[in-house]
C-alpha cells in the first residue's frame, strides 16, 4: 500500500488557479467520496483551504492514483487540465508524511505557525471519516500528525506573537491609526481569512464594518456575523472612498513589489490603481499596509524554509 499526495499551494499555484480548485465552499464530505470512488483509491481525505487544495490517498498504484486524481481534480472543478497541471505537486510514503507533519505543525503555511491549519486538518480527516472514507494508513497517519501539530504548539516558540496575516494586518492597523474605535472599515471578500480580520477588527471596537464579496449572500453572512453591514461588488469604489481603512484579500498580494500591485483589475472590476487611489488620497490605504506584512512574513517563510 502506498501512501500518496497530490496538490496545489501557495508555493506552486498563483491565486486565482487555487480559487479555481478550492474545495472549502463546496461540501467537502461530497468531494472526498467523490475521490474514494475512483478505482484506485483504497481510502482519502481532501484538505482545502484558503492557500492549498491537497488530496491525501492510500492505494496500491499511485501512478494510476495521480493519474485519476488529475482527472478528478478537472471532472469536479471543471478546469482543463493542462491549466493546473504545471502547478501540482506529488509526493509519496515517508516525503508526504513529512509534508503532512508540516502543515499540521503550521510550518509550510503562508504565515508560518498560524494557528487555524491544525484545526482544518482535523476538519478534513473527520469529514472523510464520516464518510467512512478512511482505514488504517490514513487513519494511524493522521491522527500522529495531530499529535505533532499539537507538540510543535507546546513545546516551542512558534506560535509566540502575531502568527496570522489578518492579526499582523489589524496589529499594524493599530500601529498606524492607533486607537481603532470608531474607525469605519472595508473588508473586501468574505472568505476565512477576511472572516478572520473581520473578527479581529469587530474585537477592537471599530464603529462600521462594511463587507462586499463577489457572492453577495457570502459578504450578506459575514456582515450578519461581526454586526457589519453588505453592500453590492459593484458599489466598492464608493464604500473604499467612505473607509479609514481597506483591506483587500491579501492572498491575491503576491508580488514582490506589492505597492504596484494593487488587484482591482484582477478583481474584475476594470478599474486601475490611480483611480482608485484618487478616490483615497486623503487617506491611509491599508491594503498597502497588508501587502507589505504579508510580503514580510512570506519572506519570513522562504527563510526559515531555506534554513
Amino acid at each position: 500500500m502506498y501512501f500518496f499526495l497530490l496538490g496545489v499551494s501557495h508555493r506552486t499555484a498563483p491565486v486565482d488557479l487555487r480559487e479555481r480548485l478550492d474545495f472549502s465552499s463546496r461540501d467537502l464530505g461530497a468531494a472526498v467520496e467523490a475521490v474514494a470512488a475512483r478505482p484506485s483509491m483504497v481510502e482519502s481525505v481532501v484538505l482545502s483551504t484558503c492557500n492549498r487544495s491537497e488530496i491525501y490517498v492510500a492505494s496500491t498504484d499511485p501512478a494510476r492514483a495521480r493519474d485519476e486524481l488529475v482527472s478528478f481534480l478537472s471532472d469536479y472543478h471543471h478546469v482543463p487540465p493542462q491549466t493546473f497541471q504545471p502547478h501540482l505537486f506529488a509526493l509519496e510514503n515517508s516525503a508526504a508524511v513529512a509534508h503532512l507533519f508540516r502543515v499540521a505543525a503550521g510550518l509550510d503555511s503562508l504565515v508560518v505557525g498560524e494557528p487555524q491549519i491544525l484545526g482544518q486538518v482535523k476538519d478534513a480527516f473527520q469529514s472523510a471519516a464520516d464518510k467512512r472514507c478512511v482505514a488504517p494508513v490514513l487513519s494511524n497517519v493522521f491522527r500522529w500528525s495531530f499529535g505533532v501539530g499539537k507538540r510543535v504548539r507546546t513545546e516551542t516558540a512558534l506560535g509566540e506573537g502575531a502568527v496570522s496575516v489578518s492579526f499582523a494586518a489589524v496589529a499594524l492597523a493599530r500601529k498606524i491609526f492607533g486607537r481603532l474605535q470608531g474607525r469605519h472599515v472595508l473588508v473586501v471578500g468574505a472568505g476565512e481569512i477576511s472572516s478572520l480580520t473581520a473578527q479581529h477588527l469587530r474585537s477592537q471596537g471599530v464603529g462600521d464594518i462594511v463587507i462586499t464579496s463577489r457572492t453577495h449572500a457570502h459578504a450578506e453572512a459575514l456582515a450578519a456575523e461581526v454586526g457589519g453591514r453588505a453592500v453590492p461588488w459593484d458599489g466598492m469604489i464608493q464604500a473604499l472612498g467612505a473607509a479609514d481603512m481597506r483591506r483587500v484579500h491579501v492572498c491575491v498580494l503576491t508580488s514582490s513589489h506589492p505597492l504596484d500591485l494593487i488587484p482591482l483589475p484582477y478583481l474584475g472590476l476594470g478599474v486601475g490603481p490611480k483611480r482608485a487611489l484618487m478616490a483615497t488620497s486623503r487617506r491611509t490605504c491599508l491594503w498597502r499596509i497588508a501587502a507589505l506584512a504579508h510580503n514580510s512574513w512570506v519572506s519570513r517563510t522562504q527563510n526559515e524554509s531555506q534554513s
